[in-house]
């Protein structure tokens, strides 16, 4: 077993270690320690020192771990900790990754990315009986990525086995049923919506928004009650 002791402020300044001479004549030089550890064999140091206060506790340790900390003086931790790797819950530009179209002639449209061009443009196929767009090459700052993906679809898939593909996941149908696509549909509706229907929404607003409060008024007056 080895005891370590701090050491006292004139030897902070160093490190130990000397040169031992070996049988065959070559001069090695011992591994160094830290500044403020001094490995000594034996009991504590004696009275007079920093360690000598009545609360000083050495501690001890065994011959691998002696070893670690001669391998790894500035190691912060003599064990390593826990850890749990995840997946990025970012969404990520892949092959096999499903984007809505944000602009243009195909805005409001699914596709399925086949291949990555470069950093700034990719290309898309839509094989969607429901609004289908032609396989073509299309920069990125056009669409949004889904949280779907067709997992497996391999690189520069032909139109066939991505269809086969789409079909077969149900990307249309995941998507309609998202909390996205119904919000798209909504924002779709209200802006195709003329005067009179726009006034209809305000008063039915304001009608719902009077039962809210009187209902909160109600629970108010009983607290207090």
């Amino acid at each position: 077993m080895y005891v370590a002791h701090d050491v006292n402020q004139g030897d902070r300044e160093s490190r130990v270690g000397d040169c031992t001479k070996s049988r065959n004549g070559r001069r090695e030089q011992t591994a160094l320690v830290p500044r403020r550890l001094s490995l000594v064999h034996g009991p504590p140091a004696p009275q007079g020192t920093r360690n000598s206060s009545p609360d000083h506790q050495p501690f001890t340790y065994s011959r691998q771990e002696h070893q670690h900390r001669i391998l790894f003086p500035t190691a912060h931790t003599d064990e390593m900790g826990d850890a749990e790797i995840t997946t990025s819950a970012w969404r990520l530009v892949e092959v096999g990754r499903v984007v809505l179209f944000n602009e243009g002639p195909f805005e409001g449209r699914l596709a399925a990315i086949v291949e990555i061009i470069d950093h700034k443009r990719v290309l898309i196929d839509g094989p969607s009986e429901k609004a289908p767009i032609p396989r073509q090459e299309v920069a990125l700052a056009k669409l949004s990525l889904t949280p779907i993906v067709i997992p497996k679809l391999p690189r520069s898939s032909g139109v066939g086995h991505v269809a086969k593909k789409w079909e077969e996941h149900k990307v249309q149908q995941k998507f309609d049923e998202s909390a996205w696509a119904k919000k798209r549909a909504a924002m779709q509706k209200r802006r195709g919506l003329n005067d009179f229907e726009r006034f209809k929404v305000m008063k039915m607003r304001k009608q719902a928004r009077f039962e809210v409060q009187k209902t909160f008024a109600k629970i108010r007056a009983s607290a207090k009650a």
